[in-house]
């Protein structure tokens, strides 16, 4: 789950060492590969063990135009669950309004500890954005009350995976622990006033706000999640969720990260500043961009996934 594979609150896991600060070279998103891995290219779907691993791919990666906004997400599978044979356990999901004047998008992180973790992710993106698009639909409530309906949902959907997910997987992997995951979800409304941005994070991944202009990061989400023993995980208790709204500017791209890149990001702040600007004012495919995701730092071995959302047109000179 994260490079430390903290244990998550109310879940069972092995706590291990937080890794050295260390080595980073520089994302291979500037540098020519020989091979990029198998990338999929198609609607993220909920994945199960019993249609055997190659259900849940090792890259998967969108760009798009959703609405009144450009997206780009990519997700890889970790070294760590690559050498033990386990499987990509991030997850992310994305949706457009009809009229194209709103979208919401989400990333989750299943906790390594739990059974059927990738199915855990899965579910919780996915029901979150469909939650999120029926809000859009009517606004009966603020966001405030929303984004509480969100974890809810959210942990409705995760339990779901517990009584009906796929038993064999207990003993396949070993693990005993009830699937759990963390989550952040952005929904994007976009009017002659601007984008506004209501956001909801849980846990430890990650929701930021890199500007063009200036190259430099604001965290949406505070950072103390990703410092402790016990990072909270879906099923949760509402009270534990952070959420707020921002006017999203013309120069700023918004960043949602799962802690396998969320640490690097707080560590080496300039480097994936540069390569994620390069990313959105250029054109770049989906397959480039999941090579950002390439890096090596001592300890980072998570899995990693990361959306960027930004304007039309927004450019360097920005």
């Amino acid at each position: 789950m994260a490079a430390r594979q903290s244990r998550r609150a109310d879940q069972t896991g092995v706590p291990m060492k937080k890794p050295a600060r260390a080595w980073f070279r520089m994302p291979r998103i500037f540098r020519r590969r020989s091979e990029v891995p198998r990338v999929e290219i198609a609607a993220a779907t909920v994945p199960r063990l019993a249609a055997g691993q190659a259900a849940v791919p090792d890259v998967a990666a969108h760009r798009r135009r959703i609405g009144p906004v450009n997206v780009v997400v990519a997700s890889v599978i970790g070294q760590r669950h690559l050498l033990d044979g386990e499987l990509r356990e991030d997850g992310y999901a994305l949706a457009v309004s009809h009229d194209q004047t709103a979208c919401v998008v989400a990333v989750a992180d299943g906790v390594g500890s739990s059974v059927n973790a990738h199915e855990a992710a899965a579910v919780a993106s996915s029901t979150v954005v469909a939650s999120a698009m029926r809000w859009i639909a009517d606004r009966g409530t603020g966001w405030e009350d929303h984004s509480a309906r969100l974890v809810r949902d959210a942990s409705e959907a995760v339990r779901g995976v517990r009584d009906h997910g796929d038993r064999r997987a207990e003993t396949a992997s070993g693990k005993t622990a009830p699937p759990a995951s963390t989550l952040t979800v952005a929904v994007l409304m976009t009017s002659n006033e601007g984008t506004e941005v209501c956001w909801l994070a849980y846990g430890d991944s990650a929701a930021l706000v890199l500007s063009v202009r200036t190259r430099q990061w604001r965290w949406l989400s505070t950072r103390d999640e990703m410092r402790v023993a016990l990072t909270r995980a879906l099923p949760g208790e509402p009270s534990f969720r952070e959420h707020g709204t921002l006017r999203l500017g013309r120069d700023d791209v918004l960043v949602l990260a799962t802690d396998g890149v969320a640490e690097p990001i707080e560590h080496m702040p300039e480097p994936f500043a540069t390569a994620i600007i390069a990313a959105v004012t250029e054109e770049m495919s989906a397959a480039k961009f999941a090579t950002l995701l390439d890096f090596d730092m001592a300890g980072m071995v998570d899995d990693r996934t990361i959306l960027a959302i930004w304007h039309p047109g927004l450019s360097q000179a920005s």
